[in-house]
């Protein structure tokens, strides 16, 4: 993988009177042991996100911003909650939130959970793989089988063929680290040479702030040099699944507290507590938890392909 363009990331820098991007976790649990993800060292309490919450959340979003990106992830997988996911989608899209994208290892999926994927008016499937072989997989996904993961993406791809359907869009993710940098070559190949309509998402491993090793690809400049903010601060929320607002999912075991969406608007807490984390960082000054200890934001953007006769 190339090295990340951080002059690319100059245009994101930019002060929204909303967030552009909200990472909602409806769930704490996850049936995998990522070795790229801290989910399994949670200390924070686990649970699922409760219906009314959800509610709350996509009624302001719907009422204040409904052009921002809605991402129901962070610690969790969120197919545990079976047609629970699928009814929280179909709330949002149903109060006109114009964008979804559902993460999910698809560990957990079905065949009879089809329906569901399509009826919910879900905008994005984005399922993260990070291997081409059995072996790679199963020393960084611990506890899948990419054998029935494969099966399971072509299963999904076709059936929306079949159907005539063009959302949602299917996008593979792959995590470049040490451990599989040398396979996103053969990766890439073969989704491409399958004719599907689909997008490739590759990605460099961040490190959650201090969590995990991040790729050394991304880490150009000491925190002594730096000189751009970070892009996702200035752009994303981040809400926990019992209502809590952390600094960002880079304090994913939520150390930090700015807001508790239980008994606050989405718009109070982000021109409130959390712009002050803006302003600082707009002055470049990164000299407080997790931002001093976090390399996340020279990671740059994705390498986006896309793949299919018609893509």
């Amino acid at each position: 993988m190339d090295k990340p363009d951080l002059e690319d990331l100059k245009q994101f820098v930019l002060e929204h009177p909303f967030p552009t991007d909200i990472l909602i976790e409806t769930i704490a649990y996850c049936n995998l042991k990522c070795i790229m993800c801290p989910q399994s060292r949670l200390s924070r309490p686990k649970g699922k996100m409760s219906f009314e919450l959800w509610k709350k959340i996509i009624d302001e979003v719907a009422s204040k911003s409904p052009q921002t990106k809605i991402w129901p992830a962070l610690m969790g997988e969120p197919l545990l909650l079976g047609d629970e996911n699928f009814r929280m989608i179909r709330y949002a899209k149903d109060r006109g939130i114009q964008y979804i994208a559902l993460n999910s290892n698809l560990g957990v999926f079905r065949k009879d959970m089809i329906d569901g994927f399509f009826d919910s008016g879900l905008d994005e499937l984005i399922v993260g793989i990070d291997a081409f072989t059995p072996e790679t997989y199963a020393k960084i996904r611990v506890g899948g089988d990419l054998e029935t993961l494969v099966e399971n993406i072509h299963f999904i791809i076709d059936e929306k063929e079949k159907r005539g359907l063009s959302h949602p869009i299917v996008t593979l993710q792959y995590i470049v680290m040490d451990e599989n940098e040398h396979e996103e070559e053969a990766f890439v190949d073969y989704w491409v040479k399958q004719g599907k309509k689909l997008k490739l998402k590759v990605k460099p491993r961040t490190g959650w702030s201090e969590a995990v090793e991040p790729w050394r690809g991304i880490v150009n400049v000491s925190q002594q040099d730096r000189h751009l903010p970070c892009t996702w601060l200035l752009r994303q929320m981040t809400i926990f699944w019992d209502g809590h607002v952390p600094q960002c999912d880079g304090d994913w075991d939520g150390k930090t507290r700015f807001g508790d969406v239980n008994r606050q608007s989405i718009e109070e807490i982000w021109n409130g507590s959390l712009k002050t984390l803006r302003n600082r960082h707009m002055q470049l000054d990164f000299n407080f938890y997790p931002c001093n200890k976090c390399e996340d934001w020279q990671a740059g953007r994705s390498k986006n392909i896309e793949c299919g006769s018609d893509a």
